[in-house]
């Protein structure tokens, strides 16, 4: 049963330059890093330099504010094993100095606790807990208005896999997920506090296996959101049933898909959404050298401070990654993302499309020398959510 990931980190400009993209599972690759050892417990430290160049810091239609920055991502991880199961604890950070823009300067903390145990030789529980002190990549996005300092939030999440295989060669599987939530924002409050909910879901699902590393089956998901400032009357709950395709991990491919139904139902005031929902996540090895990763979405998405009841979000992205040796290796990404907002109090849809180069070479086992080239692109029916923005970074990563 993998940890679950129930918070999804926040993406501010540094460290969107600074994540290196991950290499083909197959392939070997010089940069290793080692862990120190303290009684059961491994260690391993890492710290990240990245220096580049944002030429639109808040996704602005005009007059956009263009600055180098530095950027410093320490981290530390100590995992142990428990049992049948092992247990992990992680902290990571992210300083970010604008030196055109110090305004925009952030200090960015994450720390989480995850487990996993083999409850029998057939049933498997992992949880993951998250605490978060971050701030969104976008202050504020209207030239007319004065610069003012990146909105800030705590979040705080908690999640659990619960696994149970039975029958010959584990031909029957049922899961539970169950995550709770909360995000609170700590300034412009007057704006932010829109945002500000708890929320708390529950998946099951139930995978026949037709065929070696092959699953099929139904999928329940409910998510109930509470938003705090209960004027705009945004809390709700949303309900997915679909039918899911699952590839367990083989030499070359792997991935999951599901398509269904969503019906969500909010407490008062809004009309009821009934729409379409389907994802994908595939993963393929062409060669020891080659992968190729597929994703595609479409959802109901919760908008607060959009005017809108909620945003249906269209997604696809594909990346290449080329291995040409245990030094040097290239990851090349491409999305597209459409957003229309639905009973909006002015009708509105986006599109958004980014590309992005990353190229790696390991300088030595514990030192990796990184080069990021990325644009991105909004296009909307209101301009003045247009924007246009080039992100570029050098990154220097160390494993102390």
């Amino acid at each position: 049963a993998p940890a679950p990931t129930p918070l999804p980190p926040g993406a501010s400009a540094g460290e969107e330059a600074a994540q290196p993209p991950s290499p083909p599972p197959a392939a070997a690759t010089l940069f290793q890093p080692a862990a120190w050892t303290a009684g059961s417990w491994s260690i391993t430290p890492q710290l990240a330099l990245a220096a580049g160049h944002n030429d639109n810091l808040r996704l602005q239609s005009s007059a956009a504010i263009a600055s180098p920055f530095i950027a410093l991502f320490p981290s530390l991880t100590a995992a142990r094993p428990a049992g049948e199961g092992h247990d992990q604890l992680s902290w990571r950070s992210e300083w970010t100095r604008f030196t055109g823009s110090r305004v925009d300067s952030t200090l960015n903390t994450e720390l989480a606790a995850e487990g996993m145990r083999l409850l029998d030789e057939q049933t498997a529980l992992a949880w993951r807990l998250a605490w978060q002190d971050w701030h969104d990549a976008v202050g504020q996005a209207a030239p007319d208005q004065p610069v003012d300092a990146a909105d800030h939030f705590r979040a705080m999440a908690l999640g659990a896999v619960w696994r149970h295989d039975a029958g010959d060669a584990a031909q029957h599987r049922t899961e539970l997920e169950p995550t709770l939530s909360r995000k609170r924002y700590q300034n412009h409050l007057e704006v932010t506090e829109q945002a500000n909910a708890d929320s708390a879901s529950l998946v099951g699902r139930y995978l026949f296996t037709l065929a070696p590393s092959r699953r099929v089956g139904p999928e329940l998901r409910v998510v109930r959101t509470r938003f705090v400032l209960t004027d705009q009357a945004l809390s709700n709950t949303s309900w997915r049933a679909s039918a899911m395709w699952q590839w367990d991990a083989t030499e070359t491919f792997n991935g999951t898909a599901r398509l269904g139904r969503e019906q969500r139902h909010f407490d008062r005031f809004r009309p009821p959404y009934s729409g379409t929902t389907w994802d994908a996540d595939l993963h393929w090895l062409a060669r020891p050298t080659t992968q190729l990763d597929f994703s595609a979405s479409r959802a109901a998405l919760d908008a607060p401070g959009e005017g809108a009841d909620q945003a249906v979000s269209r997604r696809f992205a594909l990346s290449w990654t080329q291995v040409w040796s245990p030094q040097w290796r290239a990851t090349l990404s491409a999305s597209h993302n459409r957003n229309q907002y639905v009973n909006a109090a002015l009708p509105r849809q986006d599109r958004l499309r980014s590309l992005d180069l990353g190229l790696r070479c390991d300088v030595a086992r514990n030192w990796q020398l990184g080069l990021n080239i990325g644009w991105a692109q909004r296009r909307s029916s209101i301009s003045a959510f247009d924007f246009t923005r080039h992100l570029n970074s050098l990154v220097l990563t160390a494993a102390l």
